[in-house]
Parts: C-alpha cells; sequence; structure tokens
C-alpha cells in the first residue's frame, strides 16, 4: 500500500483509491478507512485537495492512468464504509459498480436516479445489482477500460499551467492520443494533464445540468456501460450532527454511548 498526495506520484498500482477531500476528516471515516478490507495487494491512496470537487475527480482520473491502475476506486471523505465493501463491489466484477448511500436531508432518498425519479428500496432489494441513470459517486469502483474508452472521445487533455512563454497559447491542449504518449503529463513541466471525464454543470448549463457525478454517468452510459449499483455494499453517509445509513439517521454519540 502507498499514499500519495497532489504533488507526489508513484510508479504503477493495481488499484487508485481517490479521496476527493474538501473539508477536515472525521474519526469515523478515518476508522471505517482503517477497517476496510483490500484484497488488491497493490493500491495506493491518494488525497486530492484544494480543488472543486470535479477537477479532484479529473485529477484523480489522470493519475489513475498514469499509474496504470486496472481499477480507480472514489471514496468521499463524509462516507463511512464497512469491512466488506470494497469486495462487494470487486465481486460485482463489472465496469462500473457503486455502494448505495441515503441523501443527508430528509427524506433521505437513496442517491441514484431512474427514469429522472430517485430508486426506491423495493428496487434495489429486488434487484442485487441495478442499472441506473445516476448515481453519486461517493463510493464506486470503475475499470479504467471505461476511462481510457471514455478519454478517446473527450479529445482534449490540458495543463494547469500557463505556458505561454513557450509556446504563445495560453492554454497547453494535447489530444487524448497525445496525452496517453506523454502517461498524461505536460511535456513542457512535468505536470498532470485533465480532461472533463468529470463537469459540475448544476445552475451552469442549460442542457444537461448536472452534477459532476451525474454528468460522469450519463458519459458512461452513452459509451454503452451500466451504470449500476450494488445492494451488498450500502455505506454510510455523515451529516453535521448524524449519519445517514441503509435504515436511516444514527446519532453518532448516541451510538457510542456517549448521549441518551
Amino acid at each position: 500500500m502507498a499514499w500519495i498526495f497532489p504533488t507526489e506520484s508513484a510508479p504503477s498500482t493495481d488499484l487508485f483509491i481517490s479521496i476527493p477531500h474538501r473539508n477536515s476528516f472525521s474519526g469515523r471515516f478515518i476508522g471505517s478507512i482503517l477497517t476496510m478490507r483490500i484484497p488488491i495487494p497493490s493500491h495506493t491512496f491518494a488525497l486530492e485537495t484544494g480543488q472543486p470537487i470535479d477537477i479532484s475527480r479529473n485529477i484523480s482520473v489522470s493519475k489513475a492512468l498514469q499509474m496504470q491502475a486496472k481499477y480507480l476506486l472514489f471514496i468521499d471523505s463524509d462516507v463511512v464504509v464497512f469491512p466488506d465493501s470494497l469486495e462487494q463491489l470487486l465481486l460485482a466484477r463489472r465496469p462500473f459498480v457503486s455502494g448505495l448511500y441515503r441523501s443527508r436531508g430528509a427524506p433521505h432518498q437513496i442517491v441514484a436516479n431512474l427514469g429522472d425519479k430517485p430508486v426506491t428500496d423495493q428496487m434495489v432489494n429486488d434487484n442485487p445489482l441495478l442499472a441506473v441513470d445516476d448515481v453519486g459517486m461517493g463510493f464506486c469502483l470503475i475499470d479504467t477500460r471505461v476511462l481510457r474508452n471514455l478519454a478517446d472521445t473527450l479529445k482534449e487533455f490540458r495543463c494547469f499551467i500557463n505556458h505561454k512563454l513557450q509556446t504563445g497559447q495560453e492554454v497547453t491542449v494535447y489530444s487524448a492520443q497525445e496525452a496517453a504518449k506523454n502517461n498524461y503529463k505536460c511535456t513542457i513541466c512535468g505536470n498532470t494533464v485533465i480532461a472533463r471525464f468529470f463537469w459540475s454543470r448544476q445552475a451552469m448549463q442549460n442542457m444537461l445540468a448536472l452534477s459532476e457525478d451525474y454528468y460522469f454517468c450519463h458519459q458512461v452510459r452513452k459509451l454503452g456501460y451500466q451504470v449500476l449499483v450494488c445492494n451488498k455494499a450500502w455505506v454510510g453517509h455523515e451529516s453535521q450532527f448524524v449519519e445517514i445509513y441503509k435504515d436511516g439517521p444514527v446519532n453518532p454519540l448516541q451510538s457510542a454511548g456517549l448521549v441518551k
């Protein structure tokens, strides 16, 4: 196992575990990660901080491709996993499979949609692997072959650094083929280049005005892949004062016996 941070890199890994991190970690989150079984010996954890969530996810995609990972696992820093959570996703053996969790706000619906309506408990109870239109990607496993196929359709990768002095252009752009050839790094500065695998479009676009994870799901389904949720991989969702699990809200202080 290895840990890398935004400015670091490692040569290769089979499983790239990305934590797009925006706030402080809770003890419950850290404890759950430490107890989660990871049956893939070669795996790397990476924190992506200081960027909007869609940019953080896009950086993680490029880094997973740089490291020739077989899988990319997203774990949001407000999700509480269980020891077998990852094992259940791996057992599904599908290109794109997500765990299930509920929204923070009442009525705490499942964060997944089918036919423009939230997925119901009955639907996931009846289908061990349910194909949906969109899913929140707080705990999601992706075969990187999906990412490579999607990269070819996006066409353009960009460097964060302004290289106008070297190129005459404010933004340095690479084709998907050039980016892959250069191992998803800028040929001028060596920094990671990214494409819009994820794109936060809510209230910013007239069409496909979606959150970054729902937009990714839309792009993946256009390629013919199913977006699946696994009913054996329920995880918790942290809120300010409660944690939301499969059966509803839990007061973490009460569960620890600190309050009555």
